[in-house]
């Protein structure tokens, strides 16, 4: 495993980091670079900020005669 991470490799982990789906050493090889480069730390608070703001979004139900229509599709 590399013990530097460069800012490529750390923004195509965010995703899977936000997920929780990085193993730990991953993580903390990740979590290390988030603490010295701002440019990575800003956009895992922004992927952060997303998920918190989907989470968080009212949920409408589709009404019946719509639901109908995709099931019979």
């Amino acid at each position: 495993m590399s013990t530097t991470m460069n800012c490529e490799t750390a923004l195509s982990l965010l995703p899977a980091y936000g997920d929780g789906e990085l193993d730990l050493a991953r993580s903390l090889e990740l979590e290390r670079h988030l603490q010295t480069c701002p440019d990575c730390a800003a956009a895992q608070r922004g992927q952060a900020a997303l998920r918190a703001a989907v989470r968080n979004a009212p949920y409408h139900r589709a009404p019946d005669l719509l639901r109908a229509r995709l099931r019979a599709q």
